[in-house]
């Protein structure tokens, strides 16, 4: 985060928001460079959220003026409260609304996510040479 604030900083601006993904529960490429690293304690927002703000004071970054949204595994208005508690300014949130009647996401595609068990969810490699996460498909390992 750090190094995102200090490249924008160099341009004399601030970022206007910044998303923390999570890389043990968010979906897609992962943000992470070995999947070991994926269950590494550093990536927890009750890590992350409270350092990051405690960066930004020393920084002389007001309060708020960079918004946190946390990202990946949450899935209950309690999470939310917590993160929020934590000082996020908000979450963002992809599977629940994923499947929804307004996503445009083919209906194939919302009935596997909908009905994926954990199990279901495997972490892999991807082309690009990143660890992801994506559910298990009876067309592809992944």
């Amino acid at each position: 985060i750090a190094l995102v604030v200090n490249k924008w900083a160099r341009k004399g601006r601030l970022p206007d928001a910044i998303v923390i993904e999570h890389p043990r529960y968010a979906g897609g490429h992962l943000g992470a460079a070995k999947i070991e690293d994926l269950n590494d304690p550093r990536f927890d927002f009750e890590r992350v959220v409270p350092e990051t703000l405690a960066f930004f004071k020393a920084e002389g970054i007001a309060d708020g003026a960079i918004p946190l949204i946390p990202a990946g595994g949450i899935n209950s208005h309690e999470r939310v409260r917590e993160l929020f508690a934590l000082g996020a300014s908000a979450v963002q949130v992809g599977t629940a609304f994923a499947v929804t009647t307004e996503g445009d996401a083919d209906l194939a595609f919302k009935r596997v996510l909908a009905g994926a068990r954990p199990e279901d969810i495997v972490e892999f490699m991807s082309v690009a040479g990143l660890p992801a996460r994506a559910v298990r498909t009876p067309s592809g390992r992944s």
